[in-house]
């Protein structure tokens, strides 16, 4: 496996807030393991996701079909 992209879907008042905890993991993250398998995080709010899904932007519907759920907190 060449690299990880995790997506984090947030609701609108969140993503900045997650971004920046998510470049903190990110940092955290290479100072321990280096570059042994990176990983990207892309952080996207719901409704821009919702909306993408059914123009058929390759990206998210990649997602939608080869996805493996790290985490769901059942909100939506």
């Amino acid at each position: 496996m060449n690299d990880y992209d995790i997506l984090v879907v947030t609701i609108k008042t969140d993503v900045n807030e997650i971004g920046h905890l998510l470049d903190v993991l990110d940092d955290q993250y290479y100072k321990r393991h280096g570059n042994q398998v990176p990983i990207q995080f892309i952080n996207e709010d719901i409704e821009k996701l919702n909306s993408d899904l059914p123009e058929g932007r390759s990206f998210y519907t990649d997602i939608k079909n080869e996805r493996i759920m790290l985490y769901d907190s059942g909100n939506y």
